[in-house]
């Protein structure tokens, strides 16, 4: 299970994944896009066997702002949580750095909690090399 934030509405994540897919993936994924439901499905399969290389659901969730803007006047972030359901795990993460290495790592952000933790971090290591 992967948990990134996105400030960017769920289709532009699955027009990027289409086009990945179609002009830099050769067609090997199969997306599936439940708008309804706020999830995709991408499923990779060997061309030769027809055996599932792996199945990763990416579901979007709304974090505590629910307005269009946040009162601090930045957009509003959901979290894409991907999951793999079935498969290679090492074959998925192989995918995956590849879309990263592509540019849709800069549609991807660390959570909020997470950049939280990394600035404490920062600031305790600022402030005890102060003291010494």
């Amino acid at each position: 299970m992967v948990d990134h934030d996105i400030e960017v509405m769920p289709g532009t994540i699955w027009e990027e994944l289409n086009m990945f897919n179609e002009d830099l993936f050769e067609g090997k994924l199969t997306l599936d896009y439940n708008q309804e439901k706020q999830y995709m499905t991408i499923e990779m399969s060997d061309p030769e066997s027809g055996e599932l290389d792996f199945l990763v659901k990416a579901k979007f969730f709304a974090l505590n702002n629910t307005d269009e803007e946040s009162y601090e006047g930045e957009p509003q972030r959901l979290r894409l949580r991907l999951v793999k359901k079935k498969g290679d795990l090492q074959k998925w993460y192989d995918v995956f750095n590849e879309m990263l290495e592509t540019g849709f790592d800069q549609l991807l952000l660390a959570p909020l909690s997470y950049q939280e933790q990394k600035t404490i971090q920062t600031d305790e290591v600022a402030l005890s090399t102060k003291s010494e």
